[in-house]
This record gives C-alpha cells, structure tokens and sequence, in this order.
C-alpha cells in the first residue's frame, strides 16, 4: 500500500508545528503525519511529515540540538493523551553523511536513544512499504545515519512487503566482564557491561532468583531497576570514540545460552525506563550480547545466535567480522527481523488544549522495602501479575480518583454508595456489580498487631474455628518456585502428627473445642490454629514493613488468600496526634472518614468537662506515653478462599469498601486515646489466662465477645459483609462511642444481560443510565442533578416509621426529604424548592441509597417508553403478583399489565384509562421498575453522513486548495525580483545532486535565509553559463509546477458541481457512485474533516430554529446519551425536542435499547 506522503526536507525550514503558526485561532494547522509500526511486538512508530528538519554536523550533534531545543515535541507525541509509555517515535531528518539514505533520531518515552535496533527495522519497513524510499525486489539495501554510526539494512521484499529487514550494527564490544555490583536488598551480583549500540548491564536472572518469564514479569521490571540505579553509581563506562555516549541506562535480564539443532539460542528481556519490559528481544542488546559471548569463547564468527524476547518474539544474529574500536576488541554484528505496520494517523494540537505537552502518570511503582518483602515472600499487591498486565498497565486509561465531594456523592449515589469504579470502553463508570461473598470465600477476619519489645500477635480472628481448606477444582496446586523461603514452606505444610489427635475410630478429631495433649506432652490450643496455620506463624508474616502502611497488601498461602491495609506507629513513634487550635482546623472533606456514608468529616465523641481536666489528661498522656506505645502496627486481615473466576473481582470489592475503611476507623480510634492497644492487652491477657485454665474456645470467645468492643466489631464485620449486609460497628473508647458502617454495595442495576447460568443477577434492573457515563458528565454536578431522579425501595410509610424512631437532629428534614422525594422529580428540581436545599438533597439522597432504602434512577415520565425488561425473574411472577393486588386493587392483575407492555413499544401514557389515572399508574411504574420488571427503551443516535455531502465537501475542500495555490502562485509573481546581471549573483554552495525534494515549487533557494553552515565552503565567483543555467533549472520547476496545477483545475471543473437535494438519503446521481455513507461515532469531538460534515448538514436545515438547535444537540449524538434525556438536560419541553429531532432525523442513524 503506498500513501501521497513525502518527507518535504526541502521545505523543512518554513514548516511551523501546529501551535507554533501565527494567527492561530482554534483550527489544527500542519498535523503531524506518523505511520505506526511495530518490530517484534516493540513498536516503533515514524514521522513522515510535519516536523521541520534539524540542525547539526552530525547526527549526535543533530539529537542534541532537538533534545535541546525541541523537546516539547518528544512530550507531545509520547505522552497521554496521544501516546503512552511502552511508545517509540523516529523522526526522519537529513543524513549528515552523505553515504546514507535517511537520518534517523530516536525518541522513547522517557529519553532518547544513539540506537536501536528495533526502531531500524519499523524505519526501514516504514520507508519501503509507503513508497519514500524505492523498492527493489527481491532486496533493497539503504544506509541509515544514527547518533552511533552509519547502519547499513538490508530489505528482503516481495510483492511490495518487507518480508524481513537485517542491519549491520555499529561495532559492539565489552567493557567489563563479570563486574561485581553490590545492589542494595540483593547483595553482589556479577554484571557484564558491553556496548551495542547502547550500553547495557548483563544480568543473569538466576542470580535474581528468577527466570525471565510470564510470571516473573513485575519482578524482573522491580529488580531491573534496582540492578540500573546500583550499577550507574558504582561504574561508568565510555565510548572511546564517543565520549558524550557514557553510561549505562538499561539492563537485560538474561537466561543462560543453551545450543539446540547447531544453533545457540537465548531468552532476555530488557528494562526499559520507565519501568517497562521491551517487547522484542532487543537488537542492541542482541549485538552487546554477541560480543559478550565472543568475547568468551562461544559465539564464533558467522556462526548463527537466536535471541527470544519474553513475549517469544526472535531476533536472528551473527558476526560478519571482528573490529577495533579504540583498545577494545570489537565485532560487527547482523541483526534480522520483520516489521509490520499498523495504522497511519495524523497527530494534530488545538490551541486551546491545557496539555499541550501531554501529561504522564507513573506506572504502578513498586514499593521500596526490603528484598524480601519484594521477591521472597510474595506479598506486595498485584504480585501474581502476568506479562499481559505489565506491557498494558501504561496504556490503560487514568484512574484518577474523585476530585471533590460532589463528584464522590454522585459516584457513591449511582453506585448503591460506594466509591468503586471499572472502565468502559475508556471511561470511568460506577461499578455496578460485586462479587458474591459467603462464607464459603470469607473465611475469616483477624487482628494482628506488632510491638516494639515482644513482637507480633495474633490478638483475635472470627469465627473461632476456621477449617484448612483445600484448592478449588479450578485452581490446580502448583510448585513454589521460592524454594528458598523455609517460611512459607512451613506455612504450607499441613498439620503436624504430632498434635493430630486421634478418637477411638482413628479419624482425626479436626472440630476440637478444647485442649488437647499430644504424645510427646505439649499442649494445644484450638485458638492457636486458623485455617490449619499456627498463628504464631501468621502473626509473623502478616506484619508486614513500613513500605506497607496504608497500602494494599497481599499474601497468598494458596489457597488462602489474606488482603488487608497495615497501619502503622507514625514516624514519631507516638500514635496520639497533638491537637491544633480550633483557628487551625478547616472544614474540608476528609479521606479518613469512618463510614462511606458520612459527608462531613467525622469528630470524637469526646465530653470534657473543663480547662484543667485538659491539662491534667495531657500530662497524663505524656507521663505514660512511653507505656502506651509500645504497639508499633495493627493490621485487620481478611481471609479469603475465593475462586480463581472471583479472585480479582473478590478482593477489590473487599478492599475498596470495607478494609481500608474498617482500618482507618481503627486508625482514629487509636490516635485519640490508644483503643485499639488498650483492648489487644486486654484481649490477650484473657487469652493466656484461658490457656493456662484449659477453657474451651467457645467459652472464651463469648467472654471476649462480652468484655471487648473490639472483639465484637470484627465479630460483627465477619457475620454482616459473609451475609452481605451493612456492618455497623460500636466502638466502646474512653472519648465516647464510635459508629463507623461498611458494607459491599449490593448491585441494584445491570447494563447488560447475565448469563444464562448466573441467577445471582436475575430480576435486577437493566438500564445503561449510569453505565454510559463519561468523565465530564461525572464532574458535572448540574448534568447529574436534572438526569437522576430517587426511588425509594421501601413503603414511604415504613421509611418515615423507622426515620421517627431515631431522635437525631436531622430526623425532621430527612421525614420531609423521604415524603417529597418522587421518581418523577429530578434533583435539579427537588432543590429548586423552598424546602430543601440542592447539598440537603445530595446529602439525604446518599444516606438512603446507603442504607439500601433507595436507587437512583432516570425521572419517570408518561412520554417515555417503557417494557418489560428481559432481565425480569419470572419465578417471582406468582409472590409479586399477589403483592401487587394488594397494592393496586383496581389495576389489572400483574400477568395481564406485563402482557399489555410486551406489545409494540409505545409511551406510557397510552396504557393511562384517562389523564386523572396519572399519577396511579405512574406510581405503579415506579413499583414495576422497583422489582426489575419492567426498564425504560431509550433512543440512541449517531450522525450519518450521506454520499451527497460526502461529495460536496470533497468539492470544496479542492476549490478552497485551488485557489489557495493559485492566490499563493499570483503573489510569488508580484513579489518576484527582477533578473539580476550575473555578477551579482549570489556565491552558491556545493548542491547535493536533485532530488524529488527539490522539484516542490514552494521550496526556498538552496541557503536562502539561512545562516551559513560550518560545512559550507563558498567557491570562486559563478560564471554567466551557471548563473543562467540555474535559472533556466528554476524556471523548469515553476513551469512543472504551473502545468500540475493546470491539471488539477481542469479535472476539477469538469467535475459535477455539488447540488444539494431535500432527501440526500436516496440521491443516487452517477457522480456519487462508489461513495458509501459515513457515520460519525461522537459528533461533540469531531475535527477536521468531520467538523464539515456536520456544518455541511447544519447549512441543509431550512428551519432557522432546527439549525441553531443542531449545534446544540450534536453532542448527544454519540450513541451512549439517550435522546430522552435531552428535554433535561436543555430545559426544553419533551414535545419541542422531538419536534427538533424529527426535523433533523435525515441525517441521524437511531438505535433503541435498554
């Protein structure tokens, strides 16, 4: 495939980017043309056009100055939104030697590079495929220029492809073989460094307890780094020929060389900053490694090397023959791989982007703790992430959290009152469903704490007696690979015989509740077992380091699963925090609020009596500080057995909504007066007393359970989230009592149909109300309030009962909230009255969704369409029906309503008898559409683009080219000087022999305007013969030039002028034939051409009214907003929009759906 496309050297000077043009006013000018291309799964894109030419002597020269001087662009083009971290980009410029073809400066995300050899092959696919530099089948060799040399590539083609590309490297050689390196964590490991290209350190991954592997991959990326950073401050090698290329910047993690069928082989991968894997198997390191190895006796010249990357991709390479740079011995390597091309896109700036630069966000960083935390225990988050994850996680979309307390009320509100979130084709959207938690996944939640002087602890867990569990079916147990961890080994042993005890039949007495004694006379405890784990053994290694503190921390006992968020002493050592002044404190939302329900941040329920009961407990506090601080961490964890389906999902619906919030209630409790060490003493001190007396674990518990709010509240966690309810904690502290509730949002919708096995969610309502929604409309509080209406899930009478029953002093406000509030009232609408405001709205609305008392939903209307949803669960067809009658004694039986509604769509409004029977059936909607039986059928729309138009546009779009280049042509004319005798003519230079380039009317005289290079030698004066020889060789291009645009003239009049039509849906005139229509996924971001298609279409509408409301309304024209919600949105009346978009139906493709 060849594209109109040309490098435009010649006219690189008066290339502006985007930004850059004078009177720029909003309108992209000058895109960026790139072609993607990938080499060996590591992509290396091109820029072919839009991008003036840089300055310089040599290519090293020429990166420096762009480094120097046009780094913005590398921003731009490599950071988000337009590129991402795992992206390369080569720009082609003029070569400085002239034996090249092409120069080449390479730029990666976090730098740039002297040379790479993957980039090679995606430049040389990319210059042959599209036609900038001639094919020659069935080889075409070409010469690149890099900031580390010239390389020469050689093209096998056929049938215009590039079947495989092989390059000469620069020379490669060693510089340091077996250096030891003292990385911190690890200890000495022996490095290779070597030169390919690019520097590079030589890891074994068996030094790291590794292989380079699937599931070692956020390791090896963890460990790579480490091993960088250690070998840049312990040596600094230099090119002796180059000595601005010193310094190692990456490392290639190897395995070791084994010969299979003649041919040496090997696997690497390579860390690339920032903190990413390359893809391919790398070519410069490929050529470091071949010099490594010839520098060892065993890779011989000519002799065959196949190097693997870590997704199974190959590189094929030998020595041609051996070289010197400086005193080093030295190879030249051949390198071979294939390229492919994978899109062709233009990159464009709008002036009134805020990023003109882009911005970044670093990957999921490891944590700095110790080696063993890292790699030995595996217990960081995420540690069990596949290759898949890390070559994807910089190109996911941000996830960026709620930015104030209105965007975290209507993200909780939509989401049954939690902050979780997945993406959706690119967008943040409310989670909608959560993984089902029993007490066959839950197994258990404990309390471990850490002291200074005596150790961890393991202070309580619920239920008291948790089984050993054995591997799901689907989870097949497999081998540690930490073989050296004696820890875990023991962990995962089962019971020892020695305190398995043995009843009268000989089966194992597993479900004991008292003490046992085993043969050799030690005693055992039934509480010192969880899960068939001792919990001295748990204890140890469910306090994790400092690393860990308040942050996500995992550890798989397979197939347990413990999750939790370790809190640790702050760096003070003291846990109680000195109060500030009252002028001090600012009301602000804070993130450590006890319940995810509570909109101000909560306060301690402290009562001091006066000035000197303060003074006498703070010099108390200081008296005993050292005492009460004995306790270095806590840390609630949950114990898990989920699936392998569930495990994700599991742990992230756990975490999010009630391990870090029950830890952070912790956190407060213990922060304002030592709770949470207080009743560990308590509980532990009343544990060993229960040992020593022999008492059965049944009765201990239910003491702890009596004496300790402590014991109690993980108790009540366990029993209410295994149940999937809300858990609401008492915690009985010396300043009063704290209330804190969490729960696991229970799913009230669902955007799509389960499947036929799932019944978990069947009878769910099915709508995509709250799943389409983008990042603006999330941030958009006014969007929100007029789209979102409340349904109460309970009688309104129950509700104000239980309200009644509560003496708070909100009670009276919320009575008033529950009686107004109407699913046919939006928000908007409910705050425009008198009696409430739009925070008190938000506020009540999110305490009832909650408490589960109340959905949020579309507002109700007799206009829109509803039917009967085919997520309904029929089974409960005959228990609703009953309800029904009872509810509705003169409304036809549930069966029949259904039926009625299962007929062709049509308002709802029809099924009313007369208009007074409104609001009745209105409210028997609301009960419909409570109980999953019925959703609302939405209208969606995308803007449809008839060939006519298509047409038209093309037709202006080339008259508007034509008489720009002739405008441009006739002032070339006026301002052209007269002919000068020649010898005043100018000194030339030494020309380059013509190319292509040189033929653009538009280019610049050789050196006019510019400042003389350093190359350029200015000869003796011109002779008369050269001075006309060159005008007659410009007036050849102009008159080419002339003659081009004579052509293009002339096929344009003789096209056939565009005619508009009323029905551009049917016009089949010749002149359209082969144009196919054109659809327009989302009109509010269209550019470029799009952007004329829809002022095309808008200058079609006649009615002025239809014509402005189409600016308007394009917005919605997206395919995810229903047009439904329109009328809301614009505070229009329903009847006028849909007039409008009856009006504007020619040009809309609808499509109707849940």
């Amino acid at each position: 495939m060849h594209i109109a496309t040309n490098i435009e050297c010649s006219n690189l000077d008066n290339l502006g980017l985007p930004w850059q043009a004078s009177g720029y006013t909003g309108t992209y000018n000058r895109p960026i043309r790139v072609v993607g291309c990938h080499a060996e799964g590591e992509v290396g894109d091109v820029i072919v056009s839009g991008v003036p030419d840089v300055p310089g002597r040599s290519m090293s020269e020429k990166l420096q100055n762009f480094q120097e001087s046009t780094d913005y662009l590398r921003h731009l083009l490599l950071n988000e939104p337009r590129g991402r971290a795992s992206l390369n980009l080569n720009l082609l410029v003029r070569p400085c030697d002239p034996r090249a073809d092409m120069g080449l400066i390479i730029m990666c995300n976090d730098s740039y590079a002297f040379m790479s050899g993957s980039n090679v092959i995606c430049v040389t696919t990319v210059l042959l495929e599209i036609g900038m530099l001639p094919m020659t089948e069935p080889q075409t060799i070409l010469t690149l220029d890099t900031a580390a040399g010239l390389v020469t590539v050689t093209a096998q083609c056929q049938a215009g492809k590039c079947k495989s590309v092989a390059f000469d490297n620069v020379p490669a050689f060693v510089a340091k073989l077996d250096f030891p390196v003292d990385v911190p964590g690890i200890g000495i490991v022996s490095v290779d460094v070597a030169w390919g290209g690019m520097w590079y350190g030589f890891v074994e991954a068996g030094a790291l307890d590794l292989t380079v592997s699937n599931e070692h991959c956020r390791k090896l990326v963890a460990l790579g780094d480490r091993v960088t950073k250690a070998i840049q401050s312990q040596f600094t090698p230099v090119h002796p020929d180059k000595p601005e290329m010193a310094g190692v910047c990456t490392v290639c993690i190897t395995e070791p060389v084994a010969k299979e069928s003649g041919c040496l082989r090997a696997k690497n991968t390579v860390i690339v900053p920032p903190s990413r894997l390359d893809r391919s198997p790398c070519g410069t390191a490929t050529s470091a490694r071949m010099a490594i190895l010839y520098a060892r006796g065993q890779l011989q010249v000519g002799e065959p090397f196949k190097h693997h990357s870590i997704i199974g991709t190959e590189f094929i390479g030998h020595i041609q023959h051996a070289a010197k740079v400086g005193a080093f011995d030295a190879i030249v390597p051949n390198i071979s791989g294939r390229g492919w091309i994978t899109s062709y896109k233009e990159i464009v700036l709008d002036a009134t982007d805020p990023y003109p630069e882009g911005f970044r966000r670093a990957w999921l960083s490891v944590p700095e703790a110790d080696h063993r935390d890292i790699y030995q225990a595996k217990r960081r988050a995420n540690s069990d992430v596949h290759l898949g994850d890390v070559l994807a996680v910089n190109e996911l979309g941000l996830f960026r959290r709620p930015s104030h307390a209105t965007r975290r009320f209507y993200v909780s509100l939509l989401n049954g009152g939690s902050e979780g979130y997945v993406t959706y084709h690119g967008h943040q959207t409310p989670t909608t469903a959560m993984s089902s938690i029993t007490s066959e996944n839950f197994l258990a939640v404990a309390l471990i704490i850490n002291r200074s002087r005596d150790g961890p602890a393991f202070v309580f867990h619920h239920p008291p007696d948790v089984q050993p569990v054995t591997n799901h079916p689907e989870q097949p147990v497999e081998s540690s690979d930490e073989d050296g961890d004696i820890l875990l080994q023991r962990l995962a042993q089962p019971m020892s015989r020695d305190i398995t005890a043995t009843d009268g039949g000989g089966s194992k007495h597993r479900h004991h509740d008292g003490h046992l004694m085993t043969e050799t006379g030690s005693q055992v405890v039934p509480w010192e077992r969880v899960a068939g784990f001792p919990t001295r053994d748990l204890a140890s290694i469910l306090t994790p380091a400092r690393s860990y503190h308040k942050k996500l921390f995992q550890l798989s006992l397979d197939p347990v699963h413990c999750i939790s968020y370790p809190i640790h002493v702050p760096e003070n050592g003291k846990w109680k925090r000195h109060k500030k002044s009252k002028k001090a404190k600012a009301p602000r939302q804070s993130e450590e609020n006890l319940a995810p329900h509570e909109t101000e941040p909560p306060t301690p329920s402290v009562v001091i009596s006066s000035e000197s009961a303060k003074d006498k407990d703070g010099k108390k506090d200081d008296l005993d500080e050292e005492k009460r601080s004995s306790m270095t961490m806590f840390n609630l964890v949950f114990i898990l057995n989920p699936k392998k389906s569930e495990d994700k999902e599991l742990v992230d619906a756990l975490y999010h909504n009630v391990v870090k919030k029950v830890n952070k209630a912790y956190k407060y409790s213990q922060q304002h007066c030592e709770f949470i060490w207080k009743e560990s003493k308590r509980i532990l001190l009343a544990k060993d007393r229960a040992r020593e007396d022999e008492k059965s674990m049944n009765a201990l518990w239910k003491e702890l359970l009596e004496m300790s709010s402590l014991a109690a509240s993980v108790h009540d966690i366990y029993e209410a989230v295994s149940r999937n309810k809300i858990a609401t904690l008492h915690l009985d502290t010396p300043s009063g009592v704290l209330t804190p509730s969490v729960q696991i949002p229970a799913p009230f919708f669902v955007s799509d149909l389960p499947a036929d096995h799932d019944h978990s969610q069947h009878g769910l309502w099915l709508t995509t109300a709250n799943s389409f929604l983008s990042h603006e409309q999330l941030d958009d509080p006014e969007f929100l309030d007029k789209n979102f209406a409340l349904l109460l899930l309970e009688d309104e009478k129950k509700v104000v009962a239980e309200l009644q029953a509560d003496r708070d002093p909100t009670t009276v406000s919320m009575i008033e909230f529950a009686r107004l509030a109407k699913p046919t009232m939006s928000f908007y609408q409910f705050g425009q009255s008198n009696v409430l405001t739009a925070s008190q709205v938000r506020k009540y609305a999110q305490h009832f969704i909650f408490w589960r008392r109340a959905i949020a939903i579309p507002p109700l209307h007799a206009r829109d369409v509803y039917m009967v949803s085919p997520n309904c669960d029929l089974s409960r067809l005959p228990r609703d029906a009953a309800e029904w009658q009872r509810a509705f004694p003169l409304a036809p039986p549930l069966p029949n309503f259904l039926s009625e509604l299962s007929y062709a769509p049509r308002p709802y409004k029809t099924f009313c008898p007369s208009k007074p029977h409104r609001p009745l059936y209105l409210r028997m909607l609301a009960w419909l559409l409570r109980g999953g039986w019925v959703t609302q059928l939405c209208t969606f729309a995308y803007v449809v683009v008839w060939p006519e138009i298509l047409y038209e546009v093309e037709y202006d779009m080339e008259a508007e080219e034509l008489a720009a280049a002739t405008a441009q042509d006739n002032n070339r004319n006026d301002s052209q000087p007269s002919p000068s005798p020649p010898s005043a003519a100018p000194p030339t230079t030494n020309q380059e022999p013509t190319t292509q380039d040189d033929l653009d009317p538009a280019a610049p005289l050789p050196g006019a305007g510019d400042e003389p290079s350093p190359k350029t030698r200015v000869p003796a004066p011109t002779s008369t013969a050269q001075h006309a020889a060159e005008m007659a060789r410009l007036e050849r291009i102009a008159m080419k030039a002339h003659r081009e645009a004579a052509d293009k003239a002339t096929a344009h009049a003789r096209k056939t002028p565009p005619l508009p039509t009323s029905r551009p849906s049917v016009n089949d005139s010749p002149h359209l034939v082969g144009l196919t229509p054109h659809i327009i996924l989302d009109a509010k971001k269209a550019t470029g051409k799009e952007s004329r298609y829809l002022s095309a279409i808008a200058r079609r509408l006649k009615d002025d009214k239809v014509k402005s409301a189409w600016s308007v309304m394009c917005k919605y024209f997206d395919g995810r907003c229903a047009l439904e919600r329109i009328a809301l949105q614009e505070d229009m009346k329903r009847k006028e929009t849909w007039t409008l978009l009856t009006a504007m139906s020619e040009y809309l493709l609808c499509t109707r759906h849940w």
